[in-house]
């Protein structure tokens, strides 16, 4: 692992397997996982304003305010290592936190220093979604593509599918990735290095280790 600190982004559509990939870059490099979903999820479960804020929204369906998210974001980087270096998953997902995201790490005498493209087509993307299942306990994903049978979580909890894991929400959901997300590759456009995600899990992640070994050897070089 670099002496410094290597700060990555994930980018792809649902059903890429961004959280799987950035679970196994935890095992090998050590990087801080900052994944905005579970944040949020922690965070509305605390008796602070932020965190009723943030409930509140869930509660309601309502996405979070730019504002609340920043506050959120930063409140979680204040915890972090400045030795370690951190996966953002699931954030930035818009030109506007990636433009608050540039403002704030700064701040912490951090950069992104690369961006690694899970590219899938939007036809194998349904396909694992529809298959996909989560434990409502602990937020783990499990896919039943690969353990058919499975029901119960590894903490004992049901596994559930998520209301927006049908064909027609998952087709919603790509299409808000092509408006919204996908522009971040021409915003990060020097950073980006792309990855075929519609291989085996061990494919994909052999694939990611490469480009995050390049990504480390680049900033050294710097």
């Amino acid at each position: 692992m670099s002496t410094k600190p290597v700060n990555l982004i994930l980018i792809g559509p649902q059903g890429a397997g961004k959280g799987t990939q950035a679970e196994k870059l935890i095992q090998r490099y050590h990087f801080y996982s900052l994944e905005t979903g579970r944040l949020f999820r922690q965070l509305a479960q605390q008796p602070t304003e932020l965190g009723q804020k943030i409930k509140q929204r869930i509660d309601h369906g309502m996405l979070v305010e730019l504002d609340i998210f920043r506050q959120a974001v930063q409140s979680e980087l204040d915890k972090i290592p400045a030795e370690q270096g951190i996966i953002f998953d699931g954030l930035p997902r818009s030109l506007e936190q990636a433009d608050m995201l540039d403002q704030l790490l700064p701040q912490y005498s951090r950069q992104i220093d690369g961006v690694i493209y899970l590219k899938l087509d939007r036809q194998t993307s349904i396909e694992r979604l529809s298959q996909r299942r989560i434990c409502p306990k602990c937020g783990k994903v499990y896919s039943l593509a690969l353990q058919p049978d499975l029901t119960t979580c590894q903490c004992g909890g049901q596994l559930v599918q998520r209301h927006d894991d049908t064909p027609q929400a998952i087709a919603k959901r790509l299409e808000v990735f092509e408006q919204q997300t996908l522009p971040l590759l021409k915003h990060y456009a020097d950073k980006v290095i792309t990855v075929d995600a519609s291989a085996s899990i061990e494919q994909v992640f052999e694939q990611v280790c490469q480009a995050v070994d390049q990504i480390i050897a680049k900033q050294n070089n710097d």
